[in-house]
């Protein structure tokens, strides 16, 4: 049986971390740089970090004896703060919880003991009540459990699925700033087994479908049916910007009195960290759908690049013109593919591997494609930039809860100039 770790209500003093990983295991080639990805494992990882700030004494010592037992405990259920449901009415047999929308949480498998949590607050005393839900029992406004709620939980009630928590050696941390206050830090990860969450989306490759973005691609590629992550469709949080930055696959070393460099692949790779600010659960969803059905590493994917690169000033099916940026030579050698971004939200995203780039004169270029797009106006055009055939850099999604509704989420990018093309056994 779960035990609840009980550590009700978060007051969002501080934020809720969460991480979502997988494994990958990358062999490259010695000459050419060549990827053969193999995903270890068929479920992600999870991880779950949060923290207490300004506890009584008598608070900050009951959660420190609380997290002694955690590593006592087989397993325990940890509440998901940043997917709590506002209740706005429970049914008359306290079977059903209605709620506002049960969209974009996770929710767990059905049936298991503890997947949700009830909560509120009366006359200052925490009532609260863990239950599963009942098969086929999430609906978009509503939850059917297993059996009854025993308590009458009126408003301001709320609903939060669980995490399954496996024991932990190293729990937490406190700080005990004075006599009468203190902080305690804790983390805990999802226990890997049959209780754990399913995927947010199919890992079938071909099911991936991100709401209100079309996307097409055309050339290498185009037959593994690679989708497009519309990371331009999302603000960016210009706040903290982004890093972008040119590296080659190579060694140094040293052979007498000199440094050698080995360089390996055709060209330098193009790497991005992005930071997100994202207040908008269903774009939020969105990304997390992505990143499990790409398994973090092992699949690749398309990215338009976050800086606008090329000045458009005429399209057609088979080419874009643009304003001449820099040398010539170096697009030849180094723009792959070009992203061809539409106006309005519903709009595609065209990915183009570059066939030629001709001069035209008066500082303007030529971009031919390998293979044609469909007709797009010029006045529908959003935005050129390159485009990179690439995979996530890290196996974990990291997520920074602000509130309920607000997180960001960091994550990094990296081109892959030439891959073995694996199959994943699909997990529904």
């Amino acid at each position: 049986m779960a035990v609840f770790f009980d550590h009700f209500l978060h007051d969002w003093v501080d934020v809720v971390e969460f991480d979502t990983s997988y494994e990958t295991d990358i062999v490259k080639s010695a000459a050419g740089a060549i990827e053969d990805r193999r995903s270890l494992i068929h479920k992600p990882r999870r991880k779950i970090r949060f923290k207490w700030k300004g506890l009584s004494r008598r608070e900050a010592n009951r959660k420190y004896l609380q997290l002694a037992r955690v590593g006592f405990q087989d397993g325990f259920i940890v509440p998901l703060y940043m997917d709590q449901m506002q209740v706005s009415a429970l049914g008359a047999t306290g079977l059903v919880v209605n709620v506002e929308t049960t969209a974009y949480r996770r929710l767990k498998n059905e049936g298991f003991d503890g997947g949700l949590l009830v909560a509120n607050v009366r006359d200052g005393v925490l009532l609260y009540e863990k239950k599963a839900y009942a098969n086929g029992g999430i609906a978009p406004t509503s939850i059917t459990l297993n059996s009854p709620l025993s308590e009458i939980y009126g408003a301001r009630a709320i609903a939060l699925p669980t995490l399954f928590c496996e024991a932990n050696l190293d729990p937490g941390e406190f700080l005990f700033q004075n006599d009468d206050a203190g902080e305690v830090g804790v983390e805990f990860d999802e226990f890997y087994g049959s209780a754990a969450m399913p995927h947010s989306t199919s890992d079938n490759a071909d099911a991936i479908v991100l709401a209100d973005v079309a996307y097409a691609s055309s050339g290498a590629n185009a037959n593994f049916g690679v989708p497009a992550l519309p990371i331009l469709k999302v603000s960016h949080e210009w706040s903290a910007g982004f890093s972008s930055k040119v590296q080659r696959m190579g060694a140094r070393y040293r052979l007498g009195h000199r440094d050698r460099v080995l360089r390996i692949g055709r060209r330098s790779q193009f790497e991005h960290s992005i930071r997100l600010l994202i207040d908008d659960r269903k774009i939020f969803w969105q990304l997390l759908n992505f990143f499990d059905n790409r398994r973090g590493r092992a699949r690749p994917f398309y990215m338009l690049s976050p800086a606008r690169m090329f000045e458009p000033v005429a399209i057609a099916t088979t080419h874009v013109d643009v304003r001449a940026l820099g040398l010539i030579q170096d697009v030849q050698d180094f723009v792959d593919f070009v992203g061809i971004q539409t106006k309005g939200a519903t709009a595609p995203i065209y990915v183009a591997k570059v066939a030629s780039v001709v001069d035209l004169g008066g500082n303007t270029w030529r971009i031919s494609f390998v293979a044609m797009i469909p007709a797009v106006a010029f006045a529908d055009l959003d935005g050129v930039t390159q485009a990179h055939f690439c995979r996530f850099s890290e196996d974990v999604l990291h997520e920074v809860w602000e509130t309920g509704e607000v997180v960001r989420i960091q994550f990094k990018v990296i081109d892959v100039l030439d891959e073995i093309v694996s199959d994943f056994p699909v997990v529904p």
